[in-house]
């Protein structure tokens, strides 16, 4: 799995120098403003403020390990996958219509984007394996539930 890791951040780390630069600079205009107070003018400036506090974790990532936000190769019970943790974010649906632009949306694609690379880079039989693994803890978790009694159930008789 750290081989296929290492893949993901290695595809993952150029999308990020790719286009984060870009998009941080882009809302450094939200960093230090001050709320206008003219309804539209609030709302798409709250909006921005949100989106540039949302892409802090991104313009931070220098390692795997310390990317808080990368995407990870986990097994899970049908195989290898590709799971990324997402920084909460509550917005209003007008949001990326207010600033022009949906960069929650568009971090989301970079992850997907290098997800997409990395699973094409590995190794067929990588791939196989990494899947075959996960049915047998598919199985396995199967085999534990039926085998292990159930909460407050009598043993069966001798």
């Amino acid at each position: 799995m750290n081989h296929a890791d290492a893949l993901l951040w290695r595809f993952y780390s150029a999308e990020l120098a790719a286009f984060v630069p870009e998009i941080h600079a882009e809302l450094r205009a939200f960093a230090d403003a001050e709320a206008p107070s003219e309804p539209d003018a609030k709302a798409r400036y709250e909006c921005g403020r949100a989106y540039w506090q949302h892409v802090q974790p991104y313009a931070a990532c220098t390692s795997a390990d310390r990317c808080s936000v990368a995407p990870r190769v986990v097994l899970s019970a049908g195989g290898a996958r590709v799971a990324a943790p997402e920084p909460p974010l509550a917005l209003s649906d007008r949001c990326p219509m207010l600033v022009g632009r949906d960069y929650p949306g568009e971090l989301r694609q970079l992850g997907l984007d290098a997800a997409e690379a990395a699973t094409a880079a590995l190794d067929r039989d990588w791939s196989t394996l990494a899947d075959r693994l996960g049915a047998v803890a598919e199985v396995h978790a199967v085999l534990e539930d039926i085998c292990t009694p159930a909460a407050g159930a009598s043993p069966p008789p001798t």
